[in-house]
């Protein structure tokens, strides 16, 4: 992420090692980051400087692709309700 938008300003190199060395350490951590990464980068090349400002604060992004059990075609089993200041996200995801 570059400086004016909040981040460290690390090259594509150094980003990608620090990816290998999390995925050494454990493989979630990496891929659980996929999302965020491909939606940051998305924003870079279309330099959409608010959503880049959010991330650089500290925003962190996520979504879900698969939902295991009898789930209908465009159905979605997965909840995401409001729990005091935060919120809650219920459901199976593999």
């Amino acid at each position: 992420m570059p400086h004016e938008f909040g981040g460290d300003g690390a090259t594509a190199v150094q980003f990608f090692r620090l990816l290998i060395e999390l995925a050494a350490a454990e493989s979630n951590l990496a891929q659980a980051l996929r999302s965020h990464i491909a939606f940051v980068e998305g924003r870079l090349y279309t330099n959409d400087a608010e959503r880049l400002r959010r991330v650089g604060e500290g925003q962190i992004l996520g979504n879900a692709w698969t939902e295991t059990g009898p789930v209908a075609v465009g159905g979605v089993g997965t909840t995401i309700e409001p729990d005091g200041e935060n919120f809650r996200v219920n459901g199976t995801k593999y």
